[in-house]
């Protein structure tokens, strides 16, 4: 009874309000700074105005973020781009889709063309080792000419375009979630756009990849399955689990591999789960780290492909 006469009804609910509230801050600020984080492996800047206007840091955040040793100190030479463009700002399934483009902040003269899914960092193409170490490894695993090769997702293309660099490739099929990513290539308005439609071998199609995996095969089987969708597998584009990542996910995606075909998973984590259940299900498997440098913010970072190849 004393707390209630100190706490009557409506200050007990305020108080349980505002409770509730800090812990929404917080939980913002946790989720927000995985994102700035996931940025910096691919770019230069952050998304800072994003991230105070969901509340996720203040500029006191941005003071002290940027005082860390591990970054280069800006000097009078760097300055802002007075070159940004928003090429495309739309309302997907998955939530608001931005890509855009700016000059660099170090190298000025250098276009880079990015990807917000929900004003969190998607993609760019300021580095895309491991997305085209995803096509190429897996594709040097797979012997013989004539090669089909699956990918799951388009983004900016690049590890389309990288099997396409192989002569032993005559087919490469690419199943995107989002039209509107493919609408990009086709208005050409991503760096590649040129360069996959006048390949004849490419075909783009709209659809769900792990829905696709997942479900019965046709007559056709791949050479290769190449998948770069999600973050990782703890850290999926969709608020549902689409089962891939499972032993049983991954034994049905291999049934549309003929004998000795290889499937290849990117993520930007290390997943011990995911090695578990690959070898399981196939006979040979890596899990390969892909290693790069951002110059921009001094740091390296390291991506990961799991390779499988399925019994012959």
């Amino acid at each position: 009874m004393e707390h209630f006469r100190q706490h009557p009804p409506h200050d007990v609910t305020t108080a349980f309000i505002g409770k509730l509230n800090r812990l929404k801050r917080q939980s913002r600020r946790r989720a927000c700074k995985r994102s700035l984080a996931a940025q910096l492996r691919r770019s230069d800047t952050l998304d800072i105005s994003d991230a105070i206007r969901v509340g996720a840091w203040n500029l006191v955040d941005w003071a002290h973020w940027r005082q860390q040793p591990s970054l280069a100190p800006l000097t009078r030479n760097d300055r802002m781009s007075i070159k940004f463009e928003v090429l495309a700002y739309e309302d997907t399934q998955l939530g608001i889709l931005c890509l855009r483009r700016r000059l660099t902040l170090r190298e000025p003269q250098r276009w880079v063309t990015e990807v917000t899914l929900n004003h969190e960092f998607l993609m760019s193409s300021l580095h895309t080792d491991s997305e085209e170490a995803l096509a190429k490894l897996a594709i040097e695993r797979v012997p013989g000419k004539e090669l089909h090769i699956l990918v799951g997702g388009l983004g900016l293309g690049y590890t389309a375009a990288a099997a396409l660099d192989s002569d032993r490739v005559t087919k490469v099929e690419v199943v995107e979630f989002l039209p509107q990513v493919i609408d990009w290539m086709n208005a050409d308005l991503i760096p590649l756009s040129e360069r996959l439609k006048d390949d004849s071998r490419l075909t783009v199609v709209q659809g769900d990849v792990y829905e696709r995996l997942l479900s019965a095969p046709s007559q056709l089987r791949w050479d290769a399955i190449l998948i770069d969708v999600d973050h990782s597998p703890e850290d999926q584009l969709s608020s549902s689990d689409h089962g891939l990542y499972s032993a049983l996910g991954l034994k049905l995606a291999t049934k549309h591999l003929r004998p000795g075909g290889i499937l290849a998973l990117w993520s930007y984590e290390g997943n011990d789960q995911l090695a578990d259940a690959m070898r399981s299900t196939m006979v040979e498997v890596d899990v390969l780290p892909v290693k790069y440098y951002n110059q921009h913010v001094s740091e390296s970072f390291t991506d990961w492909l799991f390779v499988g190849k399925c019994a012959e």
